[in-house]
């Protein structure tokens, strides 16, 4: 519980500061506050590295998913645009054996066209 309280203090912090500052200060209040406190004092150049590092790596995977599917709706969109043209541009012929047939008024079926 207290590390996700200690991520929350990050994603918090970096709305309105940069990254290295946001888990500074996010360790510093964890400290204060008695959160990890023991782990963060011992370790804190190093708590701060990693939480800078991984912040980064998470970021840059959500970017790559980010591309990947606008790459992939952008390449659905054209496969579709080409259907619909190949359908449009696709020679329509009646086959000989098709009848159309039309009604007439009073509703029989009459004749062929």
């Amino acid at each position: 519980m207290e590390y996700s309280e200690y991520v929350a203090k990050v994603r918090e912090y970096h709305k309105t500061l940069p990254l290295n500052h946001a888990v500074q200060r996010a360790v510093d209040t964890c400290i204060e506050n008695g959160v990890l406190t023991k782990f963060l004092k011992e370790h804190k150049a190093e708590v701060i590295a990693v939480s800078i590092f991984e912040y980064n790596e998470e970021l840059h995977i959500q970017m790559e998913r980010k591309d990947a599917r606008e790459e992939g709706y952008a390449e659905g969109k054209e496969d579709g645009i080409l259907t619909m043209v190949r359908a449009i541009l696709k020679p329509t012929s009646l086959r000989e054996d098709t009848q159309i047939l039309r009604t007439v008024p009073g509703g029989d079926r009459t004749a062929e066209i």
